[in-house]
């Protein structure tokens, strides 16, 4: 994918999958969320999305992030439904506040951009101010999750990418 000062922005391989558990592991990942499933299910949905990532290349957009040799991060971006990608960014404890939640959501930005136009959106928790405060200018509204009471979501639609503060 390419390079952002320090961070390489990367598709994923087979091989991450014990790195991508410890981005999950870290410290605060599942905080705001409302149960943690625990290392075999993590471990598991880490490879189907790898194997849909092989079977449907054209309904995901997965990257990884290395920062000074370790990977740092990921993103992933499925389009669940025609004309919506939902997007999700998970970065390790001790790489936040690095950019790298910023790389990847650039980088998975232009990605989606190249499958047309479409609706992008991610869920947070209102009081998860990290992931708010990388999230918001990649969006340009916000409301309440329909899905996820208590939650808001986040959302653009593609044709506005360019308008964007963070792509």
């Amino acid at each position: 994918m390419g390079r952002v000062g320090s961070i390489l922005v990367r598709s994923p391989r087979c091989s991450d999958v014990d790195a991508l558990v410890g981005v999950y592991a870290s410290s605060g990942f599942f905080d705001f969320l409302p149960s943690n499933p625990g290392e075999p299910i993590i471990r598991a949905t880490i490879r189907a999305y790898l194997d849909e990532l092989e079977a449907q290349p054209k309904l995901m957009v997965y990257l990884v992030a290395e920062q000074e040799e370790q990977l740092a991060g990921f993103c992933i971006s499925r389009r669940s439904v025609p004309g919506r990608w939902q997007v999700q960014v998970g970065v390790r404890s001790d790489h936040r506040r690095r950019g790298v939640g910023r790389a990847l959501l650039s980088h998975a930005f232009l990605e989606m951009c190249r499958h047309g136009p479409a609706e992008v959106e991610a869920v947070v928790h209102p009081s998860n101010r990290a992931s708010i405060r990388m999230l918001a200018p990649f969006f340009l509204f916000q409301d309440e999750s329909r899905s996820l009471p208590g939650f808001w979501r986040f959302w653009t639609d593609l044709g506005n990418h360019g308008a964007i503060r963070g792509g």
